[in-house]
């Protein structure tokens, strides 16, 4: 009888286990972090980093975070219910001016993703290096007569006619002032101008010729340029241009067109050959130039040759 009521119990048991449900288990979610923990990433104010982010999990994600240290940079973000694939590119830039936080330049960088039940990690170093951007040049010929090309477009690496300064982008714009007045206060000779000098460069075109179309304030193309020379001085007419010199935003004097105190804007007169002229786009990058050929100076049809060293 003993025997018979233990074997009744553990049937009893047997079947109680069997009608439980069994515990749940859940899957870890998997973080595929961009790069790997032994590469150094590396960010400057010319160069973005960008991290990519994968996360998928069986189970909801709850959400995504992200510090660094020293303290920088941060997220902290939370999806939706049912989220089970995410993906994220976390994008690490340096802005002019700013101050690096880390004595060595080097960020710590720590990805955590989590759901109600995981938190998984992953690391990666992130560090500030400047390098400037590389460079190319190109040859152009200029025209300081309007019916000829006298606007220069560095990005296409082409110059238009004064007639089409409203239908197209160019950065300057070739004259030869010869003025007695505006020669009589030392501005004169063959000369580089912003395209957005327009109250200067209106009078200009007028005076030259009355029956050129006017050049008039509105034109998308009226972009700022600002021009200069670099402190150095061409040896045999020869200097090696780097990509140093271009991009450092020292080692060089921007010039006006200065009537009194009146700022009629950018420009650079008397170009010669032997110096080395620099120029702030209206896109923030750099160029170089130098005269290799000039022609003409005296006259309505004077020319220039450039050698153009550009930001790629």
């Amino acid at each position: 009888m003993k025997k018979n009521v233990i074997i009744l119990l553990c049937a009893l048991v047997s079947i109680g286990y069997g009608c439980l449900k069994p515990v749940e288990e859940f899957s870890k979610p998997v973080m595929t972090v961009g790069y790997s923990e032994q590469d150094t990433i590396y960010f400057s104010e010319i160069l973005t980093a960008s991290i990519n982010v994968k996360l998928e999990c069986q189970e909801d994600l709850y959400g995504f975070k992200m510090y660094c240290n020293p303290p920088r940079w941060q997220i902290d973000s939370f999806f939706a219910n049912y989220t089970h694939n995410a993906e994220l590119n976390v994008n690490f830039s340096h802005t002019k001016g700013h101050v690096i936080e880390s004595t060595d330049s080097t960020y710590k960088l720590t990805f955590m993703a989590f759901t109600e039940h995981d938190t998984i990690y992953a690391n990666r170093t992130l560090k500030y290096k400047f390098e400037y951007p590389k460079i190319d040049s190109f040859d152009i010929e200029l025209s300081a007569n309007p019916s000829n090309p006298c606007l220069l477009d560095v990005k296409n690496q082409c110059a238009y006619r004064y007639t089409e300064y409203s239908t197209h982008m160019y950065d300057l714009v070739l004259i030869n002032e010869r003025r007695p007045f505006y020669t009589s206060v030392g501005i004169s000779g063959v000369s580089l101008i912003s395209p957005n000098a327009v109250s200067y460069l209106s009078g200009y075109f007028e005076d030259l010729n009355p029956s050129l179309p006017p050049y008039e304030e509105g034109a998308l193309s009226f972009k700022e340029t600002k021009i200069g020379y670099v402190h150095t001085t061409l040896i045999n007419n020869s200097i090696k241009v780097t990509a140093e010199m271009i991009g450092s935003e020292d080692g060089w004097s921007q010039t006006k067109i200065q009537l009194g105190d009146q700022d009629l804007g950018y420009a650079y007169h008397d170009l010669k050959r032997g110096t080395l002229y620099k120029c702030e786009l209206s896109d923030g990058k750099y160029i170089v130039f130098q005269l290799t050929n000039k022609a003409n100076s005296n006259s309505a049809d004077a020319t220039v040759t450039l050698r153009v060293y550009y930001q790629k």
